[in-house]
């Protein structure tokens, strides 16, 4: 058993070897991924419009479960408008679990959230 893992960690270590300028330049753009991931949840909450249109761009498509539609941009700028008309306000903003993979030049980033949210009188 110690001989498996002890192969498996050689095999490992050599492959992050060579590949860890790879590795370093994804971690650098996962990073940045997860940034702005981050901005678009806030600007969303907070309905910053303004914020929005610079990070969410004309060709987005958002895929939510639960949901048979997916969503354009102008779907994000108009259920970011409706949660703030009504009365919602963002208390707590986390991600449990974050995949990111990586398609040539394009990445793809699936989360879980996990938010706190208040109302007031006349929300839901």
């Amino acid at each position: 058993m110690r001989r498996a893992i002890w192969i498996a960690t050689a095999i490992i270590g050599t492959f992050t070897t060579f590949a860890a300028p790879v590795f370093a330049s994804a971690q650098s753009d996962n990073a940045e991924l997860l940034k702005t991931r981050e901005a678009v949840w806030r600007s969303w909450f907070a309905n910053d419009r303004k914020a929005l249109e610079e990070l969410v761009p004309a060709d987005t498509i958002t895929i939510s479960s639960g949901e048979e539609k997916w969503q354009a941009q102008t779907d994000v700028f108009q259920s970011a408008a409706q949660f703030q008309a009504s009365g919602g306000k963002l208390t707590r903003l986390e991600f449990p679990r974050t995949e990111v993979q990586h398609y040539g030049t394009s990445r793809f980033c699936t989360a879980s959230i996990c938010t706190k949210r208040k109302w007031a009188a006349n929300g839901p």
